[in-house]
C-alpha cells in the first residue's frame, strides 16, 4: 500500500535554508498529526484545514516536529520561540517574499485578468489544494482559499492580534496586495483562516 503524502517542502531560492510547505495544511494532514478535524467545510480532506486558532497552528508545528524527531520550535502554552530545527509558521517578511515573487502584485501574476489561474476567491467555500497553478517558487494557494496565520503580532492594533496573509475564498483581489493588513485574535477561530508551515531560516 502506497504511503499517503500530504505535501512537499519547497526550498526557497536565495535564502539560507528556508523550506516552505507547498500548500496550506490540509484537513487530512492536520487530522493525521493532531487527531481531529475542526474545519467547517468537510467532505474532502484535501481542502485546507480552517477554523483553527493561532495557538492551534503553533501546537500543530510542535506536534509534527516531535513526530519527526525534531525539537519543538515553540513553547506550547505561550507560543514563545524556543528555536531549533522544528517546524514553524512563516513570518510576515518570509510570507511576502514567498508570495510576491519577482515583484508581482499577487502570487503568480500582476495581472488581475490572470488571477483566477492562481487564486480561489469570490467563492462560497474553500476548495481542495493544488487545483490552481503554483507561483514561481512552486507554492499553491498563496492567495485565496484561506487566510494564513503567520507568527507576527500586529502592533497596529491590540498586541493580542496576529496577522493573517493572502486573502481567502470570500475575498476580492484587493485583499491580496502586499500592503493589506488583516488580523485576528490569537484565540479566534474562523472558517476563513488556516495556515502554512516552514522550517529553516531565511
Amino acid at each position: 500500500m502506497t504511503k499517503r503524502r500530504y505535501g512537499y517542502l519547497i526550498r526557497i531560492p536565495n535564502t539560507k535554508d528556508l523550506q516552505v510547505f507547498d500548500t496550506p495544511i490540509t484537513q487530512a494532514f492536520y487530522e493525521k498529526v493532531v487527531g481531529e478535524n475542526p474545519s467547517l467545510f468537510k467532505g474532502d480532506d484535501e481542502r485546507p484545514v480552517e477554523n483553527v486558532t493561532w495557538f492551534n497552528a503553533i501546537n500543530f508545528c510542535n506536534a509534527l516536529s516531535q513526530a519527526q524527531g525534531l525539537p519543538p520550535y515553540y513553547d506550547n502554552n505561550s507560543g514563545a520561540i524556543i528555536g531549533g530545527d522544528g517546524f514553524r509558521l512563516l513570518t510576515t517578511l518570509e510570507w511576502d517574499y514567498c508570495c510576491y515573487v519577482n515583484g508581482n502584485s499577487y502570487s503568480g501574476t500582476s495581472n488581475t485578468k490572470n488571477l483566477n489561474k492562481f487564486a480561489w476567491y469570490k467563492k462560497k467555500e474553500t476548495t481542495r489544494v493544488r487545483q490552481l497553478e503554483p507561483n514561481e517558487f512552486g507554492l499553491y494557494d498563496m492567495n485565496g482559499n484561506v487566510w494564513e496565520w503567520v507568527y507576527d503580532k500586529s502592533y497596529a492594533t491590540r498586541k493580542n492580534k496576529r496577522r493573517v496573509m493572502g486573502g481567502c475564498y470570500k475575498s476580492g483581489y484587493l485583499n491580496f496586495t502586499k500592503d493589506k493588513i488583516t488580523t485576528f485574535g490569537a484565540s479566534d477561530k474562523s472558517d476563513l483562516v488556516g495556515f502554512r508551515i516552514c522550517k529553516g531560516e531565511m
